[in-house]
């Protein structure tokens, strides 16, 4: 039965092609709407899972707070009273912390014969690499003992390596950054961007005593990382070493840190959510046009349903069941809604590739999405094709034959 009724709603439907194109258009508009913006949310998404992922979840940086100077205040990292020395008792001090690394930042030019390049320059501790999950592509790191000694070794940010060797092996070269030689021991492996846009491979790294005393000239530090046992150790962690450096700095009780403490994943956390909110607020709007699509099933099906009244009629007289009649009329729903969804689902891929393709969004479709597109596409079938389904069976020989 259900076989007879399939056949005669595809012949039903085929009588009006263009029609029958028309009505699934309409609600492919909505499948493919739905598509691209779930498939855009899943991009953005993975890609902040990414950054996450690569910035890891189970560090804190302890940042210089804001000077105030006659009431004047300079904004954040104004202040100079982050010392190597408090790494080391924040690290000594906090079991939640598993290691830490003082930091250098400043920006100098890096000299080789004729070639040179102005760049980041960033001085740590060997830590540093482990916590922020740094590797190398050739080479080695410097050592603890290089770091005490002020050793005058840099590595190479993989884009500084490209502009001042090309493809020659810098290991063993010696470069001038400022007013020193320095001998390369390695090139770190390519990061690219970060999620601040910042290139990651436009850098030269050296032990942070170094960059401290040999090349900025000062005696503070421009912020302190430490990574912790494990994520779920973070706050425990930002605690620990909050009160480690208040002590250390005789802050009063009551009184203003001279620093701050963050936890990256927070910011990203934030962007995550606010891009699934959003992600929710796109797919909204576009079920919209699902609706829309569904009430022009509605409306196709009840046009057909007046246009039919003999055909109702006739085959209500010859011993058709009112059932009968409504599952041939919700079957042309549904497949009306499953067409739709199959033109909905091609669009959506399209959609999707040409917003990576155009503006570099990155957009995942999924097996998942699609089954949903199909799904929610043949229950706009059954809802919006319920009504003239059940007013075609209602209709009665007599009356049906009457009308016509």
């Amino acid at each position: 039965m259900i076989g007879n009724a399939v056949r005669m709603a595809l012949r039903a439907l085929l009588r009006n092609r263009l029609r029958s194109t028309l009505t699934a258009l309409g609600i492919s508009v909505g499948i493919a709407a739905v598509m691209s913006t779930v498939a855009l949310g899943a991009g953005g998404t993975a890609a902040i899972e990414a950054q996450l992922d690569a910035l890891g979840e189970d560090f804190v940086w302890i940042m210089p707070g804001s000077a105030n100077t006659a009431g004047v205040r300079g904004g954040s990292n104004s202040r100079r009273t982050l010392t190597a020395d408090d790494a080391y008792a924040v690290e000594a001090a906090v079991p939640a912390i598993g290691a830490c690394s003082s930091v250098v930042n400043g920006r100098e030019q890096v000299i080789i014969g004729n070639r040179n390049w102005r760049t980041r320059l960033v001085g740590i501790a060997p830590s540093y690499f482990d916590i922020r999950k740094w590797t190398v592509a050739t080479g080695t790191i410097f050592s603890d003992y290089q770091v005490a000694q002020r050793a005058k070794v840099a590595l190479l940010g993989a884009n500084v390596a490209d502009e001042l060797f090309g493809s020659t092996d810098p290991i063993g070269a010696t470069v001038r950054i400022g007013l020193f030689p320095f001998t390369i021991i390695g090139v770190l492996a390519r990061r690219g961007s970060d999620r601040s846009g910042v290139n990651q491979d436009d850098v030269v790294v050296m032990p942070y005593t170094t960059a401290q005393r040999s090349i900025e000239g000062r005696t503070y530090v421009s912020e302190i990382i430490c990574s912790t046992r494990s994520a779920a150790d973070t706050l425990l962690a930002e605690h620990g070493a909050s009160e480690v450096l208040r002590l250390r700095h005789g802050i009063p009780v009551g009184g203003d840190d001279d620093f701050y403490i963050r936890r990256p994943q927070e910011s990203l956390n934030l962007r995550l959510s606010s891009m699934a909110t959003m992600g929710l607020m796109l797919a909204s709007v576009a079920a919209v046009s699902l609706v829309v699509g569904g009430i022009g099933i509605m409306n196709i099906m009840l046009v057909s349903v007046t246009e039919r009244t003999r055909e109702i009629g006739l085959r209500l007289a010859i011993g058709a069941r009112a059932r009968d009649i409504r599952i041939q009329f919700l079957i042309e729903a549904v497949v009306l809604g499953l067409f739709g969804a199959l033109i909905g689902i091609a669009i959506g891929l399209v959609a999707s590739s040409l917003m990576t393709s155009m503006f570099g969004w990155q957009t995942i479709v999924s097996v998942n999405a699609m089954a949903t597109a199909v799904a929610f596409a043949v229950s706009a079938g059954l809802i919006f094709g319920y009504f003239p389904a059940s007013r075609a069976a209602a209709r009665t020989p007599i009356d049906a034959l009457r009308d016509e």
